[in-house]
């Protein structure tokens, strides 16, 4: 979902992973706030003798951050924000995440991020309207 909100507001929704507002600075730079729903499993099967063992991780992660036109296709973006974990845990394979092995805790962090990326150009996009 996206939607402007006014002349320099933006609204980008995508369920159920993430929601981000975005402010318009100018035409090349832009600030924005998300709150992003964060997941990763990882099967360890040849590591133990046993059963296969699995971990599991659920985190929301919240941004604060800047994004930069460097030329019409190539940008860069700088954020910090903070992750909060809901579960962190190792659990026999295909068990219940209740019914783990061992427990990482569910400890806050900071979080930074700077990266160099590529969208298409927008006279593309004007070619196409």
């Amino acid at each position: 979902y996206n939607r402007k909100l006014g002349k320099r507001f933006y609204l980008d929704i995508i369920l159920p992973k993430q929601v981000q507002v975005r402010y318009a600075m100018n035409k090349k730079l832009f600030a924005f706030f998300s709150a992003e729903a964060d997941g990763s499993n990882f099967a360890f099967s040849s590591l133990t003798e046993g059963a296969p063992l699995e971990y599991r991780r659920r985190q929301v992660d919240f941004k604060l951050g800047f994004e930069y036109e460097v030329h019409d296709w190539l940008w860069v973006g700088a954020n910090v924000g903070y992750t909060m974990p809901f579960n962190s845990v190792i659990v026999n394979q295909g068990d219940r995440t209740r019914d783990y092995v061992h427990n990482f805790g569910n400890t806050n962090a900071l979080l930074t991020n700077v990266s160099v990326f590529l969208v298409p150009p927008r006279k593309l996009f004007n070619k196409m309207h």
